[in-house]
């Protein structure tokens, strides 16, 4: 038994060498190889292709057969490839017969599919022993893989085309940060050394700390990273180019081996990004100068009856001097007339920018009682006012101008919104304290914590869905025309948001409106107002006799001033220009303090003369006075700043705040 599983027998052998014809000895081969059944058996149920010829290449055996070929014996083998692949195949059979040892041939061959296949496989040289020789050929379809092969060609050309001619910088980072991989270059000289180096070598200082850190959280946490970064490239002129870059792990099993990095040149869209923004403040600014034109007829409306109201108080006050208790009214209402017409200048003053904020602790119930009396005077008799407070009210935290003049507003909108026949407004206050499980979903960002919310309700028509998601928007109303400009809500939100609170508003058509503010509780450290109320009598004659130097042009506000600075116990002395008061402060030494107004003649500000004038007295307090306060004057423990109008016990106060020994 050979390794073939054939047996040969000398009988056999000799009646094989008295055939006549090469038919008849080619036949007799054939049979036998087909009768021996083990083997047959064995190699047709075998995945592997497996044909045997002698030495004129006829077919003796096969164990797959073509399609319309029901026997191929006595054929030749080279009759079943395509004629561009015997040459393979003969090459391999003639070295096998030749050289007696195994040969490898890769060819292609009609499967029994009937498709053109591709097959691996082996020449062995078998001799029986009459000494005829015989190839056995076995084979293996390796088909799948050669179609895999040129599918990954095709892939592979594929995504060099799209990562050749892709906008973008793709590459590849390695462990050390250099780029493994890079599909077009940084600059005109860089496609020399771009592969190899480290990505840092790129980029301008003040980013490779960015990218370096955005790389290592890659490799150390398997996640993905972006940044953006501006990187002036040689071959572009102007600016630098800015990149939006994202970084992704290549994981191999649980470890990053390299990181890939897709950069997209994002400056055209950021350019334009800009000039949106540009265009937007000039479009907002537009707008904002257009409603101010709109707001000039109804402002100057509201000064001159407030102007007015303290003329005609004035000329009452003189004709009834002999009469303190009239006097002192009379005065009280010029005094509230005052105040509104500040109120007036600071909604006028926040609508152009950011209002800068006094937060107080205010004590609710003292408020509600001022603030009721204002809602009398103001919405008239046909306004019924419910004022309802919970038990043990918390203070709140809040500018106390800016916080009436927004409930105020409020209080009209619902004496509007209830028309000519009037009705009832209610003015409440709870506690309430804001945590993550808190059912209300309409407070935006308000972050955790406790607040006092004051509500204002009106039982008016109410406003519809469409309008309620509109109404802090500025210059939207539901007004008429000459009615509402669309500024007061805008105000309120805020006002709200930059006291650290929120503002909420719920309308029912036909039923009513309710506006809650939602203001940040006061610390617990809590001081009774009474003793606020015992100082101002003390604040009022606290001056001992200290030097003040009061710069101001505008000559009726100047005596006013100097009257008031006298009477609180201080000397004074008035100049009209910045020059004249440091030509003052170098020959008197004993000035403690320079009261002075931002706007001044002669080419120089009062913050201008407070840099001179310490320059020549370093412990110089200086009190700047203005109109129109920003937030960007200096307040310090030296410098403070007093809006107009002012009252006699807030000068006392800051005078006293500023000159008492520290």
């Amino acid at each position: 038994m050979n390794a073939w599983g054939i047996e040969l027998s000398a009988g056999r052998a000799t009646f094989t060498r008295m055939l006549e014809t090469e038919e008849q000895r080619v036949a007799l081969e054939a049979q036998f190889y087909r009768d021996q059944k083990e083997w047959a058996a064995h190699t047709q149920s075998g995945i592997e292709y497996l044909t045997i010829i002698n030495e004129e290449y006829k077919i003796l055996f096969t164990n797959h057969l073509q399609p319309g070929v029901p026997d191929p014996t006595g054929n030749s083998c080279l009759d079943f490839v395509p004629p561009d692949q015997r040459c393979i195949l003969q090459g391999a059979i003639e070295k096998t017969f030749c050289a007696g040892l195994p040969q490898h041939f890769e060819t292609k061959a009609t499967g029994p599919d009937g498709e053109l296949s591709y097959y691996s496989g082996w020449a062995h040289l078998r001799r029986n022993e009459e000494g005829a020789a015989h190839v056995v050929l076995v084979g293996t379809d390796i088909t799948h893989l050669r179609r895999i092969e040129e599918k990954l060609i095709v892939s592979d050309k594929t995504l060099h085309s799209l990562v050749a001619n892709a906008p973008d910088f793709i590459g590849i980072i390695e462990r050390d940060h250099t780029l493994s991989f890079l599909n077009r270059a940084l600059s005109e000289d860089a496609n020399r050394v771009a592969v190899g180096s480290t990505i840092e070598k790129f980029l301008p200082e003040e980013e490779k700390e960015k990218v370096y850190g955005a790389i290592e959280r890659v490799f150390n946490t398997g996640k993905n990273e972006a940044y953006e970064i501006a990187i002036p490239l040689a071959h572009k002129k102007g600016d630098d180019t800015i990149f939006s870059t994202r970084l992704s792990p290549i994981m191999l099993g649980d470890e990053v081996k390299s990181v890939t990095l897709i950069s997209t040149d994002i400056t055209k869209k950021y350019r334009a990004d800009e000039s949106f923004r540009a265009s937007e403040e000039k479009l907002m600014q537009r707008q904002k100068l257009q409603a101010l034109g709109q707001l000039t007829g109804g402002i100057a409306h509201d000064f001159n009856n407030l102007l007015m109201v303290i003329r005609s108080s004035l000329e009452e006050a003189e004709v009834a001097r002999n009469d303190p208790n009239a006097v002192y009214q009379l005065v009280q209402i010029a005094d509230e007339a005052v105040e509104r017409a500040a109120a007036l200048t600071h909604r006028l003053l926040a609508f152009g920018r950011k209002q800068s904020l006094s937060p107080q602790n205010l004590t609710i119930r003292t408020l509600f009682v001022k603030i009721t009396e204002l809602f009398r005077r103001t919405l008239g008799p046909q306004v019924a006012i419910d004022v309802q407070l919970s038990s043990q009210i918390w203070q709140c935290v809040a500018d106390p101008e800016q916080l009436e003049s927004a409930l105020l507003n409020l209080a009209i909108n619902g004496r509007d919104a209830m028309g000519e026949a009037g009705g009832q407004l209610k003015l409440s206050a709870t506690n309430y304290t804001h945590t993550v499980t808190t059912s209300k979903k309409a407070l935006g960002d308000l972050k955790e914590g406790h607040y006092v919310c004051l509500s204002v309700t009106d039982n008016g028509i109410g406003i519809d869905a469409a309008s309620l998601a509109k109404v802090f928007e500025p210059f939207f109303t539901t007004k008429s025309t000459g009615q509402g400009n669309g500024l007061g809500l805008s105000m309120v939100y805020g006002f709200t948001q930059q006291s650290g609170g929120h503002v909420e508003m719920r309308s029912v058509l036909g039923k009513g409106t309710n506006v809650t503010l939602y203001l940040p509780r006061a610390p617990e450290k809590n001081e009774e107002l009474s003793k606020a109320l015992s100082r101002k009598k003390q604040l009022l004659s606290e001056g001992k006799g200290q030097e003040i130097l009061l710069v101001e042009d505008e000559p009726t506000v100047a005596r006013l001033t100097q009257r008031l600075i006298k009477r609180l116990g201080y000397e004074v002395t008035h100049v009209t220009t910045a020059a004249l008061a440091l030509k003052h402060l170098s020959q008197n030494k004993k000035t403690r303090l320079l009261f002075t107004d931002i706007v001044l003649p002669g080419g120089m500000s009062g913050v201008g003369l407070c840099k001179e004038a310490l320059a020549i007295s370093p412990h110089l307090r200086v009190l700047f006075m203005t109109g129109y306060e920003n937030g960007f004057l200096p307040k310090t423990s030296h410098q403070r700043v007093l809006s107009k109008p002012f009252t006699g016990e807030e000068l006392a106060k800051e005078l006293n705040s500023l000159l008492s020994p520290s």
